[in-house]
């Protein structure tokens, strides 16, 4: 394993600031860190599509045609080009009604939010690709949980907002496990880790939405507290967590042919067809599922003298203090997810994956229901 490659942190930390240095910056002027992350003046407008322009080789030859094509006006045709102005790119196509957030009246909102939190602060801010995806992170000190002697879970509180269209202006609240990053973001069924609105975001929006998200991240924040605490209490051994990921990740038992391990849910078995050739359930293959369940075993048992120590993100025991507990078996799981499914080449596919992909979250939430479940726990 090559050790400088080793790349587990909260996941907004792997993206660089390629300008400006952040260390003299006041963390509490909301405005002074919009500027020293470049998220200032976009002045991000819509304009009307009225014409395409295409290019095209030319057969036989390497010569490119351009053509330009006038978009008739129409009830089907009202798209614009949402762009950033100041430096003349369009972040998306979207229909006529769509209105853009400006990044001053939503980090406006994250000014409003950071009030009703003592000694609140930012850490991070920036933006994915040209500017689609914007967001803020907000450090909440004394607002943490504690689990064991230990095991600590700070809370940050995160602000986002879409301007290719793929989202709305976005509160989360964002607990961070301190010894392995896991981002322990779930759907609880009283309470939600995040308040969203449509793309406005007036005055009075501003002050109504966030009054709202802290009333919610209150509640949540005792659920996730009392979640905590009770899987803490009980007992996980690695059959435990072996059975949670079948019933999680595993193939239908009863239209597969699979023995049943839990919850209807069986692993791939390893059989050839009529032609010979290994047997596909859906593009999973027997020996993909085995391996990435013993990626799992490992991370929960700190165990890495197999086939698959090379793939060890970090020389940490990201389970120290929560072995056999099935708060270490839900922290096993949701390290599982966030580091070593998909790939991650891309810092800022990784922020993207962890903190807004819609499938990412469900799966994440898919963790902690199956969790929850296997114990009888009922929130």
């Amino acid at each position: 394993m090559n050790t400088n490659e080793i790349t587990l942190a909260k996941s907004w930390e792997l993206i660089s600031k390629e300008d400006n240095s952040s260390k003299d910056i006041n963390w509490q002027d909301t405005q002074q860190v919009m500027d020293t992350f470049g998220l200032s003046n976009w002045n991000v407008s819509v304009e009307e599509v009225s014409k395409v322009v295409t290019k095209s080789l030319v057969d036989g030859t390497n010569q490119i045609l351009e053509q330009s094509w006038t978009i008739p006006k129409g009830q089907n045709n009202d798209r614009v080009v949402v762009v950033r102005k100041d430096i003349g790119t369009g972040l998306a196509f979207r229909t006529s009604q769509y209105t853009p957030v400006q990044n001053e009246e939503l980090f406006e909102f994250g000014d409003v939010l950071m009030k009703q939190f003592p000694n609140a602060k930012w850490v991070n801010a920036g933006k994915l690709g040209d500017g689609h995806k914007v967001y803020g992170i907000m450090e909440l000190p004394d607002s943490g949980f504690l689990f064991g002697q230990d095991d600590k879970v700070d809370n940050y509180l995160t602000i986002a907002n879409g301007h290719d269209g793929s989202m709305g202006v976005t509160a989360m609240i964002t607990p961070i496990r301190i010894s392995c990053t896991n981002q322990l973001s779930f759907a609880l069924n009283n309470a939600s880790h995040s308040i969203r609105t449509k793309h406005t975001l007036k005055v009075g929006d501003r002050i109504a939405l966030a009054k709202e998200s802290v009333e919610q991240f209150q509640v949540y924040a005792k659920q996730m507290q009392v979640i905590g605490d009770n899987l803490f209490e009980l007992p996980c051994s690695t059959e435990d967590i072996r059975k949670m990921y079948v019933g999680l990740n595993g193939v239908d038992s009863s239209k597969e042919d699979v023995l049943e391990v839990y919850n209807g849910k069986g692993r791939p078995e390893d059989k050839l067809g009529e032609d010979g050739r290994p047997i596909k359930y859906g593009s999973m293959q027997s020996k993909k599922f085995d391996n990435a369940e013993e990626l799992l075993v490992n991370i929960y048992q700190n165990r890495w003298d197999n086939d698959l120590k090379d793939q060890r993100r970090t020389l940490a025991n990201t389970m120290d203090g929560i072995e056999n507990t099935m708060w270490g078996g839900l922290n096993a799981l949701t390290e599982h997810l966030d580091w070593y499914q998909g790939k991650y080449s891309d810092s800022s596919k990784i922020v993207e994956r962890q903190m807004f992909n819609s499938g990412h979250q469900k799966k994440r939430d898919a963790i902690l229901d199956m969790v929850l479940d296997y114990n009888e726990i009922k929130v």
